[in-house]
């Protein structure tokens, strides 16, 4: 579901759910969803003394270690991980004596997406468009009932995760089968019967 929003020029725009969400590898291979919610933003607050804002404009002037780690738990937590698991994920691996750079740097993408939203996709190429992520989540969808799949396993992914989902079901991981004209026609009128609700 797309939200829309008022720019600054008038015009709307279309936002996705997953703007703000990032991917990152923060040393142990995995590349792990991060993402900062209303929920976690606030928790910033609390456990740093200073806004997430405050923080990310003065990111690299004055960040503190204590700082980037309450912001990588809480990101990687809003991207689903546990609070344990979170924890014990950031103590090793954004913690010294390991490099604190890399840490950093993430921490600092987690604030961007939060605030900008995610320059990226997944794969690390350009952004889509709102267009060009419709598609696809209908070519998801249509692809997934072809095959007497639940729809409920796109629910509560990020973007990444339903294309590995995606690339899994097909029998071309890198391009996704098209769905047959009927599967496509039955779902493009099963929305539009929902958005007239």
């Amino acid at each position: 579901m797309l939200i829309k929003q008022a720019s600054s020029k008038g015009s709307l725009m279309a936002i996705g759910p997953d703007i703000a969400v990032i991917h990152a590898d923060l040393g142990d291979g995995k590349r792990r969803r991060l993402f900062l919610g209303a929920d976690e933003l606030r928790q910033i607050k609390r456990e740093c003394g200073r806004g997430f804002y405050t923080i990310y404009v003065n990111f690299d002037k004055d960040a503190e270690p204590d700082e980037v780690s309450a912001i990588l738990r809480l990101a990687l937590i809003g991207g689903g991980m546990t609070p344990q698991d979170a924890l014990d994920l950031v103590q090793y691996y954004a913690s010294p004596p390991r490099p604190l750079q890399h840490a950093y740097l993430i921490a600092f993408e987690a604030l961007s997406a939060a605030w900008r939203g995610s320059d990226k996709s997944a794969s690390g190429g350009k952004r889509m468009t709102a267009q060009e992520m419709d598609d696809f989540f209908t070519e998801a969808e249509a692809a997934l009932i072809k095959n007497g799949s639940d729809l409920s396993v796109l629910r509560g992914r990020s973007f990444a995760e339903i294309q590995d989902v995606f690339a899994a079901l097909s029998k071309d991981a890198d391009k996704p089968s098209a769905p047959d004209a009927e599967t496509f026609n039955a779902i493009k009128a099963a929305g539009k019967k929902k958005g007239k609700k």
